[in-house]
């Protein structure tokens, strides 16, 4: 109980209010379960469907939906941990409005944090592999034909500068503070999205004795920084339906999605 208060606490900091118990409805669920099992290769199938999953390694309201892809014909060998697993995705079906938090991780392939498949109208997407796959184009087909945005993610940072997006959160940025200098420093990359902003932002872990306890939590300063930058790029976007934050330090990372309670309507 405590981490999920925790996170509603600053979800209220974040965006002023969160959508705190929205679910998708069992149609929606079934929908979209049986448009992953018309684009599955012959050798994969669907494993299992369970409700009330938060994502792997995300704090946030629970509700939502996992589905498991599996390819049971073969398993390949960890190289590194020495065990065997079959080829597998995991996809979390959300509420367009869900936001939640990663836990700090380690910059690398093999960290294990869902992260951003792509968004629409009626749901959110987070996925999850892991080492080689016998459908290396599963998450394009996936994003496909569930009419997803599709922004694919992977635990590295993409440093990509989208120029007239960097402009218009600059001219926000220069208007409220003053200088952007620093977060000419900081922003190292941005991309703007059908649905979100996507920002990678250089940042710091100081976490204290006292707030270790919290795994998505970076320190006092950090987290200050992250409220006052995701309150600025809503402002700078405000048809966005929200932001995609990665927070970046020298050695790890930890994701922030972020909804915009001020634009909720699916067509804004």
């Amino acid at each position: 109980m405590t981490r999920r208060r925790t996170w509603m606490t600053l979800a209220t900091l974040l965006v002023g209010t969160s959508a705190v118990g929205e679910t998708l409805a069992p149609a929606q669920v079934d929908d979209a379960v049986a448009r992953i099992r018309a684009v599955l290769p012959p050798e994969w199938h669907v494993a299992r469907v369970e409700p009330a999953t938060v994502p792997f390694g995300w704090s946030g309201d629970p509700e939502c939906a996992l589905v498991r892809l599996e390819d049971d014909s073969f398993a390949y060998r960890h190289e590194d941990q020495e065990f065997q697993y079959n080829p597998f995705y995991k996809l979390w079906l959300l509420p367009p409005a869900w936001e939640g938090r990663m836990e700090v991780a380690v910059i690398e392939p093999s960290a294990p944090q869902a992260v951003y498949l792509g968004e629409n109208d009626e749901l959110r997407v987070l996925y999850r592999s892991l080492g080689s796959s016998s459908w290396p184009a599963g998450p394009k087909m996936l994003a496909e034909t569930l009419d997803l945005h599709e922004f694919r993610l992977t635990h590295s940072p993409k440093h990509s500068l989208d120029i007239d997006a960097m402009q218009v959160l600059f001219r926000r940025l220069d208007g409220v503070t003053g200088s952007i200098s620093r977060w000419q420093q900081q922003i190292y990359g941005i991309a703007e999205l059908p649905e979100l902003i996507y920002l990678e932002l250089l940042t710091w872990e100081d976490r204290g004795a006292a707030s270790t306890s919290d795994p998505t939590f970076l320190g006092s300063s950090a987290e200050k920084e992250t409220r006052f930058l995701t309150r600025e790029v809503l402002a700078a976007f405000p048809k966005k339906r929200g932001i995609y934050l990665r927070r970046v330090t020298q050695a790890k990372f930890s994701d922030v999605l972020v909804v915009n309670p001020a634009n909720l309507d699916p067509n804004p």
